[in-house]
């Protein structure tokens, strides 16, 4: 009798196991589409100097009359015009493990893919500043 029990939770296991598993396959792969192209971009590369700029409008002496933007008000500078302090802050505050990972975070990859899941679809990004 004790052999007939121990066989009926085994069976009990491995049916509610297997049930499981095939669930969560069936689940995934509702999404699966979707997760296998969320790494894909139908856009074209960023020409950085064709972004929203402001223009600076100067009078007929020379000197500033007005600035015009639409939603944003960038100007262009050079990398070795920024202090140092703010790179590093900004570094700090979007990735503060980027001198760790050599930019590639898989604590932040597998954070993102398990949000995602859980989401079914893309929720979060697991990316770095160098990716």
């Amino acid at each position: 009798m004790r052999r007939l029990v121990g066989v009926v939770r085994l069976a009990a296991i491995v049916l509610f196991g297997g049930w499981a598993v095939a669930f969560t396959v069936a689940a995934l792969a509702l999404r699966l589409a979707e997760l296998y192209g969320a790494n894909t971009s139908t856009s074209a590369e960023i020409d950085l100097d064709e972004l929203a700029l402001r223009s600076v409008v100067f009078d007929t002496h020379g000197a500033e009359f007005d600035v015009l933007y639409d939603v944003e008000n960038r100007e262009l500078v050079r990398l070795d015009a920024i202090s140092p302090s703010v790179i590093t802050s900004l570094i700090v505050v979007e990735d503060e493990g980027f001198w760790d990972h050599n930019g590639a975070d898989a604590k932040a990859v597998g954070r993102a893919f398990i949000a995602n899941v859980n989401e079914g679809g893309v929720e979060q990004g697991g990316s770095t500043i160098t990716q």
